[in-house]
Order: structure tokens, then sequence, then C-alpha cells
């Protein structure tokens, strides 16, 4: 969709809740500027996160791989009082580095209050736990990246509840679970 559809859209439906932009700006475009959207996907985050547009975002995706995560400026989400689902994507190539050999940038953002950081890889993870076992926190979920011909289907059941958000809640409950029977076998 071009910017110009979109401003067009938003207009009739000024009470959109469930935003993607593929644009680096939404803010740009006035009429998108008076939405406050609580499930956001976007190509780029940084520098706008400030804008009145993010204010209740609780569900954000970013589009854009990071190249280098220990780079990021993540205080910046400090910024987004009301997220709590935060999910980002991760190629396993050598490229870009693997979720593994970029950990110690992503735990910089695991001091914020959310309930579950969701990561996308292109290779399906070694176990449902792998987050836990790389990051030590059962809020961080590493799941395999649909093919891309199943990408916007997924994505659209995302925003509904029924796709990877249901299922990243479902391994962090498994996880905080194996926390605490981790906890109660060392005290037994």
């Amino acid at each position: 969709m071009d910017r110009e559809l979109a401003a067009q859209i938003t207009q009739l439906c000024p009470t959109v809740t469930d935003f993607a932009c593929f644009f680096d700006n939404p803010t740009e475009l006035p009429h998108l500027r008076d939405l406050r959207p609580k499930h956001l996907s976007n190509h780029n985050t940084s520098g706008l996160l400030k804008e009145p547009f993010f204010a209740s975002v609780t569900h954000l995706s970013i589009t854009e791989e990071p190249w280098n995560w220990s780079e990021w400026y993540w205080h910046v989400f400090l910024d987004l009082k009301n997220l709590k689902y935060l999910q980002l994507y991760r190629s396993a190539d050598e490229e870009y580095g693997s979720v593994e050999s970029q950990r110690r940038g992503l735990r910089d953002i695991l001091y914020l209050p959310l309930k579950t950081v969701l990561i996308r890889v292109l290779g399906a993870p070694s176990s449902p736990f792998e987050g836990l076992r790389l990051f030590g926190d059962a809020r961080v979920v590493i799941m395999e990246l649909s093919h891309p011909k199943y990408t916007r289907r997924d994505f659209w059941a995302d925003f509904r509840g029924k796709g990877c958000w249901a299922k990243a809640e479902a391994i962090v409950e498994a996880q905080k679970r194996e926390v605490e029977s981790n906890k109660a076998a060392k005290k037994g």
C-alpha cells in the first residue's frame, strides 16, 4: 500500500488499532500522525518512539533486522510505556551473526518490563526452550520464521492473536514452569 492510500484509509478509519507500516516514518503523513495503534509492525523505529503515534503500542514488531544488536540504542524503548511484547527478526547467516553471537546486545533490553521478547529466525531453534537457554530469561522466545510464501498469512494471524504471539506466550509459560521446576529440584 502506498502512502497516499494509507492516508485515505486512516482518514476514513481513525480508530485503527492494528497497523503495519513498511516505510520508515509513519508520522510523516498527517493522517497517520493522529493514529494510536496498539499492535504495530514497523520497518524501522530509530528515533521515532517519542512520537505520540507510538504511545499506545503494546505489541511492536520491528521488521528491519539490526546489523549488530550490541550497537542498538535499546533505551529508546523506555519511551513506550505500554509496550509488553517485542518481536525482532534475525537471520542465522554469518553476515549478521547468529542469535547466540548477538545475545550480549539483546540482554540490554531485558531490564524492560516486557512480557515477551520474540526473536524470529530463519532456521528452527534446537529446542522450544532455546530463549531460556541462551538468555537465562523465560520471557525470551526464539521461533522459526515461516517460509516467505506463508509470511503474509502468519502476519495477519499474529495481529488477530492466533499466530506467533499466542504460541510465544505458551512457550514463555512453559519456560517459567521449567525455571520453577529447576529451582525446586535444587532445593530438594
